[in-house]
């Protein structure tokens, strides 16, 4: 984010603090915009960047439910002291249908913990940590190598991320003069190991097509056509990827070390 922030500073409002509360087309060339805080506007393209659970998407797609593809697993990742005092290096241990794996970061000081399992949809309230730690104690309760050690580091986490495996799959990228970038758009799951990648570049060759075209309706399509097919490409990883590190039976578990 301060790399990003750094290259637009000086050339690019910013604001922090407040989100877009509606969305509002005018005359099929313009879009009025709300917001919770700031004053309301009027604007000639709206991008919504917002992450898997994206607001905007919701403001001008519908519920997030029927665009999104669980793909039949849940994923934990958190901070915590280096409890197994690893040197540059990362450990994945894996059980049929649940994995525990960690990695340092900070010079060997701390490590990122990462719990996956395999589950249909859950009611979980995402915005209860307490309820997610319950369901990861409980989903892990009694698997071997160092999991239950990592499991009761959890009240110590230095932050905490709990969510469903899921991609976001639409059949439009954008309607009208709101349109959809990253995760919003394309999310492929953690799974994939590409949202950062897809978000990157699809950006870039968004404001490509934006600089190059007078009308945004017909940049919009054309740097969908160009970006979908390698978007489906990597989204296909996710899927693929399942059975490496969640295998079904125990004859392809494992435990992976690496520096």
């Amino acid at each position: 984010m301060r790399i990003l922030f750094g290259a637009v500073s000086d050339d690019v409002e910013v604001v922090f603090g407040d989100s877009v509360r509606t969305l509002t087309p005018q005359d099929g060339a313009r879009v009025a915009v709300e917001f919770e805080r700031g004053t309301p506007r009027e604007v000639d393209l709206v991008v919504g960047a917002d992450g898997q659970h994206s607001a905007i998407r919701e403001l001008t797609m519908g519920p997030e439910r029927g665009l999104t593809h669980h793909l039949g697993a849940y994923l934990s990742i958190y901070t915590v002291d280096n409890l197994l005092g690893l040197r540059d290096r990362a450990v994945l241990y894996n059980e049929p249908g649940r994995a525990a794996a960690m990695f340092t970061v900070r010079g060997n000081q701390r490590a990122k913990v990462v719990l996956l399992f395999r589950s249909p949809p859950l009611g979980i309230d995402f915005g209860d940590p307490a309820a997610q730690h319950d369901v990861l104690r409980r989903r892990f309760a009694g698997m071997g190598w160092h999991t239950s050690h990592l499991i009761e580091s959890l009240p110590d986490a230095y932050d905490f991320y709990f969510d469903e495996m899921s991609q976001v799959r639409l059949s439009r990228w954008s309607t009208g003069r709101v349109a959809l970038l990253g995760d919003a758009a394309f999310g492929p799951s953690p799974m994939s190991g590409q949202g950062t990648s897809l978000a990157l570049i699809g950006a870039f060759l968004l404001a490509h097509h934006l600089a190059a075209e007078s009308d945004p309706a017909t940049a919009l399509d054309l740097w969908e056509n160009e970006f979908r097919p390698n978007v489906e490409l990597n989204q296909a990883l996710a899927t693929d990827g399942m059975s490496t590190l969640l295998p079904a039976s125990r004859l392809g578990s494992s435990r992976v070390t690496r520096r």
